[in-house]
């Protein structure tokens, strides 16, 4: 009797391990893409966490500061105006309802948001004593003495806070890639046992592979980043793809796709530059977030607009054919914000904390000038600082109101701007005053750039469009390194002292020599 071999058992352990291999094969797929759907719903509720709480914060920020109650609060006692704490009650209220809103959000920064609504609480308790003080004729150094609050507890708990809020979209980026990297091991284990089984099902798979990976870096990041407008490009700088806050960031549709080059969205001028830096760049893989260099970005759209930005890219390899992803933030808002932080209110100039950032700024260029190591460090650019003051400028607001008081202010802080150099910046240093910094100019030379500005406001104040006419007294204080910035404004101060004390409608340079035992403070009129 002669056996026959039945082919049905090997037939149904091939079907057998066939299917564990795709029942594998899909176990894996799937939970590589619920670990890639996990990653972008954490991405979109962490974003939006993140926003809310930014939202508030610089609510809060805006609501308090210079431009809110305490710039309010600040303008009754300098100008003893109650009209100026009716906005002032409601802002205090609002500033902590959003600070409360903010500390739903963060629990972490109960200490901070508790600090400062201390010093808002305070501001708030000395509103009506500031009221009655005003009805009652006080004048502004008394008011200033019984309701003056200490900002510093705020300030500092701010900056907690600011600098709390480090985290960078890279490092969902760096977590994606992770992932990514996960993704790739288990389906090179795929393809390895799938080769086993048949050729034509390796090539199939190594087809599907090859695209799928160039999918997966692409949109992952594409969908991790969001709402970055977000440009993925090939190694010739073409664009690939693009989400859609990119398409409208610079002003192009999904069918331009692929017939834009990413050096298409950089100002005209620096074109030629940005083709050869993105080459240089993609010659190793990396990521690397751009915004960290001491240089601003800017960015072109179609239509020509150019405006700043943060940039990151991030390089890969794939079959020997390089490809970038350019993550790109609009800054237009944000520098919007800040100028507003900068800008006095009322004249439209650099406010104080302008005028601390410019003399910081010309203090660490100088510092770094006189430096030892330097060859020649007994030589600097020489700047000075000019203290500028209305002369009896109550008497303006007395006999033509407060009203034709700012619109004095107003278009001085123009004439001002209009008559000083390029180089040179003015502020309004508070009520009448103003501060200029003069840069490349010694003392004889800032006396002269100070004296003709003297003699210009002087003239122009007598004609349209100043309401009433004006004469400023000013004070000059040279830099030597021996002096510090406080140092500087002090003597200025005092050397405006000094020009009224000789009779207003003049400059005078400080003078040691010439400070009377009791000229030690700064004067009003």
């Amino acid at each position: 009797m002669v056996k026959t071999v039945s082919t049905d058992i090997p037939k149904l352990k091939v079907v057998m391990i066939t299917l564990g291999i795709f029942i594998v094969l899909m176990t894996l797929l799937y939970g590589a893409f619920m670990r890639v759907h996990g990653a972008q719903s954490h991405l979109e509720a962490f974003t939006e966490l993140e926003i809310d709480k930014a939202n508030y914060l610089n609510q809060a920020i805006y609501i308090t500061g210079y431009g809110g109650f305490i710039h309010n609060f600040k303008n009754a006692v300098i100008r003893r105006d109650i009209h100026y704490l009716d906005n002032a009650e409601s802002q205090v209220k609002q500033s902590i309802q959003t600070l409360d809103q903010y500390l739903a959000l963060s629990p972490e920064h109960a200490k901070q948001v508790l600090a400062i609504q201390t010093v808002i609480n305070q501001y708030r308790q000395n509103i009506p004593v500031l009221r009655k003080m005003i009805v009652q004729g006080a004048s502004t150094q008394e008011i200033d003495a019984r309701v003056k609050v200490d900002d510093t507890l705020a300030v500092v708990a701010i900056k907690e806070i600011l600098n709390s809020h480090q985290q960078h979209p890279l490092a969902l980026l760096k977590q994606t890639g992770q992932d990514y990297q996960a993704i790739t091991y288990r389906l090179l284990i795929v393809v390895n046992i799938l080769f086993v089984v048949s050729l034509l099902t390796i090539g199939y798979i190594f087809h599907s592979y090859k695209k799928l990976r160039i999918a997966l870096v692409e949109k992952n990041i594409i969908f991790t980043c969001a709402p970055s407008a977000i440009i993925a490009a090939d190694e010739t700088g073409n664009i690939t793809q693009a989400n859609t806050s990119a398409m409208q960031l610079f002003e192009f549709n999904e069918t331009e796709i692929g017939h834009i080059n990413i050096d298409d969205l950089v100002p005209n001028e620096i074109k030629q530059k940005h083709t050869r830096l993105r080459r240089e760049f993609q010659r190793s893989e990396r990521i690397k977030p751009m915004a960290d260099r001491s240089q601003t970005f800017t960015a072109q759209k179609r239509s020509g607009e150019q405006f700043p930005v943060d940039i990151s890219i991030a390089t890969y390899e794939v079959n020997s054919s390089k490809h970038s992803i350019v993550v790109v933030d609009d800054l237009s808002e944000r520098e919007r914000i800040k100028q507003q932080a900068c800008t006095d209110a009322l004249t439209g100039i650099g406010n104080r904390y302008a005028i601390n950032q410019r003399l910081q700024h010309v203090y660490h260029l100088i510092k770094r000038e006189t430096h030892p190591n330097n060859p020649s460090p007994d030589h600097f650019t020489p700047f000075a600082i000019a203290m500028v003051d209305i002369d009896f400028f109550k008497t303006i607001n007395d006999e033509y109101g407060h009203q034709t008081g700012d619109i004095v202010l107003q278009q001085l802080a123009h004439l001002i701007q209009q008559h000083i150099r390029a180089v040179d910046f003015v502020g309004r240093w508070g009520g009448e005053e103003f501060l200029l910094i003069l840069e490349r100019v010694d003392l004889t030379g800032a006396t002269k750039i100070m004296q003709k500005l003297i003699d210009v406001i002087k003239y122009a104040s007598q004609r349209s469009p100043f309401p009433a006419p004006i004469t400023v007294s000013a004070g000059i204080a040279t830099y030597d390194k021996n002096k510090t910035i406080n140092t500087l404004i002090s003597q200025a101060d005092q050397a405006l002292y000094q020009a009224k004390d000789a009779g207003r409608d003049q400059v005078a340079v400080f003078s040691q020599a010439t400070l009377a035992p009791q000229d030690t403070g700064s004067t009003s009129d």
